[in-house]
């Protein structure tokens, strides 16, 4: 919440954490007659829904009712470079990452985030608003003596991962869908959303905290594999868990088999 304490900003949550954002959400989110809010951010892929994406056809939806309105239209595109074999496939309908980015008045990517550089991002918009940006950049300590080091290791990681987005979103899709038909997880196992949209997707497991940490060591002491970097109770529902799934180019090699066995393991020792 830095942007309460350093800014006095007011925030309003639009959608909900199950589903993309659709401009019903906004309108429900800002009916007429009421006090409008200078910017709408919209994060792409959403996270806290596992990495949906928004459809193209929403985005403009969303974009045209901001520009009747006078609002401004920000992306949180910390992970864009993941949406891109959404939009620009069967599902988005052959759209670039500058078809989406060309809908919004500014755009925030990530260097780490999807690329794996060390760290750093970019912000993107009109002369004018970049300006700004300037300021207050400084303002809040982020004027670093170079960025050098930096702008090399962004520009040599987007080089080098690039071309991987695609590979990584259809290896995610054909993992969760060999889980999903092959492991016998008695209810226990959701993925959300259950056809990734992306290279990440979340996965609930319906058990508490302690069962799924003592069956995960199992698994990881018997198969030397681990079924999830990080796990926590879910929001939703404390009973449960959730952990996110990402894959990255070191896991495109692992074959579909060696996660199926390992989750099959998993929900065997689950008490």
């Amino acid at each position: 919440n830095s942007y309460k304490a350093l800014l006095n900003f007011n925030v309003i949550h639009v959608g909900r954490t199950d589903q993309p954002i659709t401009l019903a959400d906004v309108e429900a989110a800002l009916p007429a007659g009421c006090s409008l809010p200078s910017t709408l951010q919209i994060e792409l892929p959403q996270r806290e829904c596992g990495g949906v994406c928004a459809s193209f056809e929403e985005l403009v939806r969303i974009r045209e009712f901001t520009q009747r309105r006078g609002i401004r239209l920000q992306m949180d595109g910390a992970r864009l470079w993941e949406c891109s074999p959404f939009y620009n496939g069967e599902v988005g309908g052959k759209r670039t990452l500058a078809d989406v980015c060309a809908l919004f008045d500014s755009v925030y990517v990530s260097f780490y985030k999807g690329l794996g550089g060390i760290t750093g991002a970019m912000l993107l918009g009109e002369p004018d608003f970049i300006d700004q940006a300037r300021v207050w950049q400084r303002r809040f300590g982020g004027n670093l003596y170079t960025s050098a080091p930096y702008a090399i290791n962004a520009e040599v990681s987007y080089h080098r991962s690039r071309d991987s987005f695609a590979p990584r979103a259809a290896k995610m899709k054909e993992v969760v869908a060999a889980i999903s038909e092959r492991v016998p997880a008695q209810g226990r196992l959701q993925f959300q959303p259950p056809v990734p949209h992306v290279s990440m997707v979340h996965v609930r497991i319906m058990a508490d905290l302690k069962a799924v940490k003592a069956a995960h060591e199992q698994v990881k002491e018997r198969l030397g594999v681990e079924v999830y970097n990080r796990v926590r109770p879910w929001k939703a529902d404390e009973s449960a868990c959730l952990c996110e799934w990402a894959v990255g180019p070191a896991n495109l090699d692992i074959p579909t088999d060696t996660f199926v066995s390992a989750w099959a393991l998993f929900f065997e020792l689950l008490a």
